[in-house]
């Protein structure tokens, strides 16, 4: 990550594999003018990251489930004045799931997914005081055939995903039941 950034002309990146939820309860985050992460999708790993990005009043851009733009605690989490733009792909982003060697398992490109259904990503940003400014010049260079599209509420942001929840244990153990039976029919 440090050499690819480099080569975009970002010579001072920090990436160390440490534990950021650690370094932010004790107050140790290091210094910073730009927070970009894909942080994991799981548990309250996004809710957790959103909440530290808005609070630092830093600029950001955080790799997040399209369907997070929906969800109630971002609504509070972005509420009173934090500028907002997403930028979101034309077409599905495709992550490396490495494989497993060990098991004759190979890596390959997969879109994510959340209870078997496949979801979108989005960047969510923000660049505080200089919002309108990075709006005004993506506008201007902005074209049909652009591999990604800027949006500034998540009401525009095309519905790519659910966001069904899954039931609970029970449900989900009878559901189970029902597909084995249907497959042991058919």
């Amino acid at each position: 990550m440090k050499d690819h950034m480099n080569s975009l002309g970002f010579s001072n990146v920090y990436n160390e594999n440490e534990d950021f939820y650690e370094r932010v309860r004790t107050e140790t985050v290091p210094p910073y003018d730009v927070l970009v992460s894909n942080p994991p999708f799981s548990g309250n790993h996004v809710e957790g990251i959103l909440r530290f990005a808005v609070k630092s009043r830093r600029p950001f851009a955080l790799l997040l489930p399209d369907f997070v733009c929906r969800k109630v605690y971002f609504q509070e989490i972005v509420a009173g004045g934090t500028p907002i733009a997403l930028i979101a792909p034309t077409e599905p982003y495709r992550f490396w799931a490495p494989g497993r060697a060990d098991k004759g398992i190979r890596g390959r490109a997969i879109v994510p997914k959340a209870h078997g259904l496949e979801f979108g990503c989005v960047w969510v940003c923000c660049f505080w005081s200089f919002q309108k400014k990075v709006i005004r010049w993506w506008r201007k260079g902005e074209r049909s055939e652009s591999f990604c599209k800027l949006y500034t509420s998540a009401n525009d942001l095309p519905q790519t995903s659910t966001t069904k929840k899954r039931g609970n244990p029970r449900q989900r153990a009878k559901a189970r039941k029902r597909m084995a039976l249907a497959a042991s029919k058919g």
